[in-house]
């Protein structure tokens, strides 16, 4: 527990006493910053949100195994493997599509240019 100044939230973060009240961990810490707050009420909302800081930020400290992960990351790649087969299906369908239409209308070309040359004959 160091008594110094506390005027940023890293001011309080980097302090073990402090987080140790965070987390209710010692009787003396958490009497001195019971005592601290109540003795710079002008500082409160600061404290609260540094203590917010502390307890919000906790990390699961199991690790995966890496199995796991590999396993994963195969699913992952054949869902992208998937998405990228599947687009260019699309694609193709796409361009059969495009192929027919021309076709079509070229044909509608080709009858409508025989049909002017007879009706002309």
């Amino acid at each position: 527990m160091i008594k110094k100044e506390y005027n940023t939230i890293n001011d309080f973060l980097e302090d073990s006493s402090f987080k140790n009240w965070t987390q209710q961990n010692n009787g003396t810490d958490i009497n001195f910053w019971e005592f601290w707050i109540a003795n710079n009420p002008e500082k409160e909302e600061l404290v609260y949100k540094a203590k917010d800081l502390v307890l919000g930020i906790s990390f699961n400290k199991e690790f995966v195994g890496k199995e796991k992960v590999a396993f994963e990351w195969n699913k992952l790649e054949t869902k992208i493997k998937a998405k990228k087969h599947s687009k260019k299906k699309a694609s193709t369908l796409k361009t059969n599509k495009r192929s027919s239409i021309c076709s079509f209308i070229d044909n509608i070309k080709l009858l409508f240019y025989k049909f002017q040359y007879f009706s002309y004959s």
